[in-house]
C-alpha cells in the first residue's frame, strides 16, 4: 500500500495552493450553509398578518418560590394572565441539545433584562415540547431539579394536545399553533400579546444581536414595528410536498454534508492542473470531469 502513496505531492506548491483553497471553499460553504439555516428557520411559521398570539395554559412544575413567582390556578398557568409582561416563551425538549444553548442565553440575560426600569417586566417561561415522549416527570427532573446541571430558574411547564384555547371553547394542539414543530424556538412576546422577534437555533450567527435588541425595545414599549403573525402549518398534501422539496434541495446545504465538498472541489481541479502529467504516469484514463460536472455532481 505504501508504494502507491504519492508522499512527494506534499512537497509541490500546487499541493498547498489546492489546500488553500479547500479551506476557502470550507469557510465560504459553511457560511453560506448556516446563513441558508438561519433564513429558513426564521421564515418558517412567520405570517404576515399580525395577531395576538393564541391563548394558551399549560402545566408547570409548581416549584415553590419559581413557577409560583408567575399567576397560577392549581399549578396551571394561563398566557393571558402574563399581559402587561414581556414574555420570552421557550419551546425546549430534554434530547433538543441546541435547545440547552438557548436556555443559556436566557440564563445569561434574564437578571438584566428584569432589572431594566420599565412598565413591562420581563418574564421567561420554557415550555416541554415534545410531549409524546418526553414525560412531566422527565422534563421535571432535568430542568426542575436544582442539582441538575440544566436547571431552570425561571418558570417551567410541560405542553400537551389540548394546551390551546380556542375563542369557541375547543381545545388545540401547543406545538401546531405556535410551529413549534422545529425546535429549538424561542419568541419574544410584547406586553400587548404579539411576536416580535424568534429565534430558531441556539448558535445565531449574529450572536443574538437581533434578538437582544427586540426583547429590549419590547421592555421599553417601542417594538410594534417589529410584530408579525405566527402561521401554522400547511398539513394539505401539496403543503407537505413543498417543504418535503424544500428540505430534500436544503439537505445539501447541511453541516453534514459541506466539510465534504471543499474536498472533493479540490481534488477534482487537482486533476484539471495535473492532467497531462497523470495521463503519462498512467494514474489517469478517460476524460477528466469538467468544470460542469463538477459542479452538478457537488
Amino acid at each position: 500500500m505504501a508504494e502507491g502513496l504519492d508522499i512527494g505531492i506534499l512537497g509541490e506548491r500546487d499541493t498547498w495552493k489546492a489546500f488553500g483553497i479547500g479551506i476557502a471553499l470550507f469557510c465560504i460553504i459553511a457560511y453560506a450553509s448556516l446563513s441558508i439555516f438561519g433564513l429558513s428557520s426564521s421564515i418558517y411559521g412567520v405570517s404576515e398578518d399580525v395577531e395576538q398570539v393564541p391563548e394558551f395554559e399549560v402545566l408547570t412544575m409548581n416549584r415553590t418560590g419559581i413557577d409560583d413567582s408567575i399567576p397560577l390556578t392549581d399549578g396551571m398557568a394561563k398566557l393571558s394572565d402574563l399581559r402587561g409582561s414581556v414574555v420570552i416563551l421557550d419551546f425546549t425538549a430534554v434530547d433538543c441539545t441546541n435547545c440547552h444553548y438557548v436556555q443559556s442565553h436566557i440564563d445569561d440575560n434574564l437578571i438584566s433584562w428584569q432589572s431594566l426600569d420599565s412598565d413591562y417586566p420581563v418574564v421567561a417561561l420554557s415550555i416541554g415540547s415534545w410531549y409524546g415522549y418526553e414525560s412531566f416527570e422527565r422534563i421535571n427532573d432535568t430542568f426542575g431539579n436544582p442539582s441538575s446541571s440544566k436547571h431552570m430558574p425561571w418558570p417551567l411547564a410541560n405542553g400537551a394536545t389540548d394546551s390551546i384555547i380556542l375563542e369557541n371553547g375547543t381545545r388545540g394542539d401547543l406545538v401546531e399553533y405556535y410551529a413549534a414543530q422545529n425546535l429549538p424556538l424561542v419568541y419574544v412576546i410584547d406586553h400587548e400579546g404579539y411576536v416580535v422577534a424568534k429565534e430558531g437555533t441556539g448558535t445565531p450567527l449574529d450572536g443574538w444581536r437581533s434578538f437582544d435588541r427586540a426583547v429590549e425595545r419590547a421592555i421599553e414599549g417601542d417594538a410594534e414595528s417589529l410584530r408579525f403573525g405566527i402561521e401554522r402549518a400547511d398539513r394539505s398534501f401539496s403543503g407537505v410536498f413543498a417543504i418535503g422539496l424544500f428540505l430534500g434541495v436544503l439537505v445539501y446545504f447541511s453541516p453534514c454534508a459541506f466539510p465534504v465538498l471543499p474536498s472533493y472541489i479540490s481534488y477534482c481541479l487537482s486533476l484539471g492542473v495535473r492532467e497531462d502529467e497523470l495521463r503519462e504516469e498512467g494514474k489517469l484514463e478517460g476524460a477528466a470531469p469538467s468544470p460542469f460536472e463538477v459542479g452538478v455532481f457537488a
